[in-house]
């Protein structure tokens, strides 16, 4: 240690270090896990967009032919485990629970949990309120 007494062990260093990167890379993955919830979101939508456009042609296909079109897809309810469960399946609904909280705890630190009601009330509501007093 040095006269002046500013002198860090090493190993103070490293583990400052250690813990700054660390909370760094789990931030930096607490929003990758965001961004591609949004993106598996869109791409849910584009789906169910293309699955009726697909629908719609081929029941004027069948149309054509003479044929009842098809029935409207059904939306089908998420499978519920009943019984004993596998320590496979324990641990990936752990798993799942646990990253829709880190997901949820991180949208709510970045000030985005809900964001897209509040905004566009928020935006017609300025617009409106700009425009009269413009007038």
């Amino acid at each position: 240690m040095s006269a002046s007494g500013y002198h860090t062990p090493p190993f103070e260093m490293i583990r400052w270090l250690r813990n700054f990167l660390t909370s760094r890379y789990t931030l930096f993955l607490e929003e990758e896990c965001i961004r591609l919830r949004r993106e598996i979101e869109w791409q849910r939508g584009e789906i169910e967009k293309l699955r009726a456009e697909n629908r719609g042609t081929v029941n004027t296909l069948l149309g054509v032919q003479g044929h009842p079109p098809m029935a409207e897809e059904r939306k089908r309810d998420p499978v519920k485990v009943h019984g004993p469960r596998s320590l496979h399946q324990v641990q990936t609904a752990t798993t799942r629970e646990s990253l829709r909280k880190m997901v949820r705890r991180a949208e709510i630190v970045n000030g985005q949990a809900g964001e897209l009601q509040p905004e566009a009330e928020t935006a017609s509501g300025a617009g409106e309120a700009s425009g009269r007093v413009a007038s």
